[in-house]
């Protein structure tokens, strides 16, 4: 039995501003304290209409659109610097959080996770805020502030989360976000496993009990797109959050999908609102956790890049998880050079316009290139595009079959761009050029 349905309001005391290219009146936010109608925030509860930041989306699709599905092969577009939220700017730079959860309903992508360790934003908020960057209206959406430093105003509730004023549970420092946040378009939730910052946490004032007093298990935490609300179920099987998973909406299971390190694997069933254990067959993945995971949906596989700690060889960083059989297996792919894909230095993607996985390896200016079809990665190529080393956080996205990119400083320096970049227009099997 469920001992609590959490229901998070967007903001703390404040109505949360629309980004621009919204309609003012159409995206406004859900106060916090305000009482949810009585199907809201049900994640299982099905279409409905949205309510919050992100009510207007998805936005009509601005001229710099016709520039980006313009791209030629291998070519890189700047595409500039988003518009702020009217409120609250824009996002500011994360590193170790090299996935966006993108949301092709909304026409955009999610941002999650803090950056340099309790480096707070200049507002006076911990930087564990939700962004949305709204591709269509090229725009900052802030879905959420965060938690304010001098004057949380929080108090731990009976299912040891912290709740604010008017009630609503709040998700209180995030660590980096890893690979660990995730889009499911058909319920329009958000989801993040995140962990405690250690470094943030001891800064917070207005806590009512000692930081560690907070209940790390249960359910994702759920950002429900409909309502503008949080959401976190009190699981029987509840998982701890912690440093580095990889959490991943798979269509096929209509769930979440979670690995931390190991061959371990949990399923988070959204409408039975409990995690599942699963009977993995298979040998143990032989790297730890910082890895990242990406979803094939022509053959039904996550591929999972090495994390660290350890590392692995290049003939072992790269494992195949059979989503259909329940089963993990070394890759064994030609040509492998990578040894880790860790998420401060690489942001990968699955290319499905060009069926293949795409490594960034910023920090080492390398392109790596892998073709599902034929197991083989091509040789590594410049990188090429932004020349900056600042954090990168992106995703792809298929209906403008691009990769986009939010390239930006993680000490609150205003200074981020979004940049794209287009692999091809359509390749067939080893990368090969379709006519």
């Amino acid at each position: 039995m469920f001992t609590c349905k959490t229901f998070v309001a967007a903001a703390f005391g404040v109505v949360l501003s629309a980004g621009m290219g919204q309609s003012q009146s159409g995206a406004l936010g859900a106060e916090a304290g305000a009482a949810p109608g009585k199907d809201a925030g049900k994640a299982g509860s099905g279409e409905a209409k949205r309510t919050g930041p992100l009510a207007a989306l998805p936005s009509a699709p601005g001229g710099h659109l016709a520039r980006i599905k313009a791209m030629g092969d291998k070519t890189w577009l700047q595409v500039g610097k988003a518009a702020p939220d009217p409120k609250w700017g824009c996002a500011p730079g994360r590193q170790f959080a090299s996935k966006m959860a993108y949301a092709p309903d909304l026409g955009g992508a999610f941002l999650y996770g803090e950056a340099n360790h309790a480096i707070f934003r200049k507002d006076g908020y911990v930087q564990d805020g939700l962004w949305f960057y709204d591709l269509n209206a090229h725009a900052w959406i802030c879905c959420y502030p965060g938690t304010k430093v001098e004057d949380a105003g929080l108090k731990l509730n009976k299912d040891g989360y912290w709740e604010n004023a008017g009630g609503q549970a709040v998700p209180v420092t995030v660590m980096h976000s890893y690979n660990g946040t995730t889009y499911d378009p058909e319920r329009g939730l958000f989801a993040a496993v995140k962990a405690a910052s250690y470094y943030s946490y001891p800064k917070i004032k207005g806590l009512d009990k000692p930081w560690k007093s907070e209940n790390p298990k249960g359910s994702p935490w759920m950002w429900n797109t409909r309502t503008g609300l949080w959401e976190r179920e009190n699981c029987k099987n509840g998982v701890n959050g912690g440093y580095g998973m990889c959490l991943m909406y798979v269509p096929t299971m209509k769930g979440f999908w979670l690995r931390s390190s190991g061959k371990g694997v949990r399923l988070y069933d959204v409408d039975r609102k409990d995690w599942q254990g699963v009977a993995v067959k298979g040998p143990d993945t032989p790297f730890g956790y910082d890895a990242q995971a990406v979803y094939d949906p022509k053959r039904d596989r996550i591929y999972l890049g090495g994390g660290q700690y350890p590392t692995c060889k290049n003939t072992e960083s790269l494992w195949i998880y059979d989503v259909k059989k329940q089963e993990w297996s070394n890759a064994r792919a030609e040509n492998s050079r990578l040894k880790t894909y860790g998420s401060n230095y690489a942001v990968a993607n699955f290319d499905t316009v060009n069926d293949c996985m795409i490594v960034f390896y910023h920090s080492e200016r390398k392109m790596y290139v892998y073709h599902a079809e034929t197991n083989r990665w091509d040789d590594p190529v410049d990188l090429g595009g932004p020349a900056n080393k600042w954090a990168w956080n992106g995703f792809y996205d298929p209906a403008n079959n691009a990769h986009i990119f939010y390239i930006a400083p993680d000490n609150n320096v205003d200074d981020g761009r979004i940049w794209a970049y287009r692999q091809g227009r359509g390749q067939d099997a080893g990368g090969q050029k379709a006519r």
